[in-house]
Formats: structure tokens, C-alpha cells, sequence
């Protein structure tokens, strides 16, 4: 959330077809912001495998059951 324009981001972990692990960035903005400024942003500080592989933009993020009961996120 650092990042200029991001309000909310989360990263997941997800599994390919070969039994492969990536990291998936999801944040909420205005407008889709440069993947490849994305990246380089989270290499300043983030060694190479935390690096997420993709990223996808969202108006919000959606709240667990939780987050909503207890107006937390």
C-alpha cells in the first residue's frame, strides 16, 4: 500500500498445474497501474521469490465474513 495509487492490496499464494507455487498480487485502484513498475517497486525491498509473478487490479477488495463482522481488515 505504499505504492503511489494502491488504497488495499493483498498476495496469495496459488498453485499450478505442474505443482508449482506462485505469489498473485491483487489491489484495489482507480486504473490498472504498470505491472513491470509494480515489480521493480517490490524488488527494492523484496528479495526475488517474494516477488509476486502477476498482478490484478480491483476497483476494492472483497472482506471475509470476518473483516465485515468486526470492521477490521
Amino acid at each position: 500500500m505504499r505504492l503511489p495509487g494502491v488504497r488495499e492490496g493483498a498476495v496469495v499464494v496459488t498453485g499450478g498445474t505442474d505443482q508449482s507455487k506462485h505469489l498473485v498480487a491483487f489491489y484495489a485502484a482507480q486504473r490498472p497501474l504498470d505491472c513491470n513498475a509494480l515489480r521493480d517497486q517490490f524488488r527494492e525491498s523484496l528479495p526475488e521469490y517474494m516477488v509476486p509473478s502477476a498482478f490484478h487490479c480491483q476497483r476494492n477488495l472483497p472482506l471475509t465474513a470476518t473483516a465485515r463482522s468486526t470492521g477490521r481488515l
